[in-house]
This record gives C-alpha cells, structure tokens and sequence, in this order.
C-alpha cells in the first residue's frame, strides 16, 4: 500500500457500488444503444461516440467511475448524451493523469479533490489540450 494513500472507502460505500454495478453494468465498454439504457436515451443522436470505455481505469478505480457515471444517469443528474459525448471522451485522458499522478491510489476518496483538479488543468493545459466550460461547471477533456 502506497503510504500516501491510506483512504478506503467505508463498506456500506464498497456495497453500494457492487449492488449497482452489476449485470450489463459489469462490462467495461457500455453502447448507448444498448436496451440496458431504453429508460435513459432523451432523444436519438448521429452514429458516432456511442460507447463508454472504461478499461482504461485502473481496475481500482473503474467501477467508481461507472457508479457515478450510472448514479447520475439513472437520478436523471446527467444526460445519456452528455455521459457518452462529455464524460466518455476524457475518460482516456483522465485514467493517464491519474497513472501518472496517482499511480498507487485505491479510491477517488483518497484524493484532495481541489489540489487535483489544479493538477489536472495544468497538465492537460502542458499537453495542450482544452479545458472546455460548459454553463457554470468546468469539464477539462
């Protein structure tokens, strides 16, 4: 264990997310398309950046990020449309920083988020890529 990152998430939390992510959910690429998301599809969008491809994240981490991203679906928080064309498309980027980073942490609970997004803008900012705002909320892809 990395001795910088000594948070585990609480039990109930580690339930929570086992208990959500399951079936359909346990794969590690989701398609828009699929009857797992009839419920969520708002409206119908060209045929490009369909998927969700969460192998990229370490495998600590990958099913956080599919609970949050299906936690915010399914309470109608998040578009399907936006998960697939805002979220998906940095989740490459994102699953770099953290490896290069955050090679050894267990959770996104171990990480100061503020101090992280910081790091995360600078570093996109140095690859040259866009920090986009949408609204009042910041998405860096």
């Amino acid at each position: 264990m990395n001795l910088s990152v000594g948070h585990l998430l609480p039990e109930g939390k580690v339930s929570e997310i086992t208990q959500k992510v399951t079936s359909y959910f346990e794969n590690d690429i989701w398609d828009a398309d699929d009857a797992a998301f009839n419920d969520f599809r708002k409206s119908e969008w060209g045929k490009t950046h369909r998927k969700m491809n969460f192998s990229v994240f370490p495998t600590k981490l990958k099913n956080e990020v599919k609970f949050f991203i299906l936690t915010r679906i399914q309470k109608d928080d998040l578009q399907l449309y936006s998960a697939v064309h805002n979220y998906a498309r940095s989740f490459k980027q994102l699953s770099k920083f953290l490896k290069k980073f955050y090679p050894n942490i267990n959770s996104f609970a171990d990480l100061d988020i503020n101090k992280a997004l910081v790091q995360l803008r600078s570093h996109l900012s140095e690859l040259g890529l866009s920090i986009r705002i949408y609204g009042r909320r910041k998405l860096s892809c």
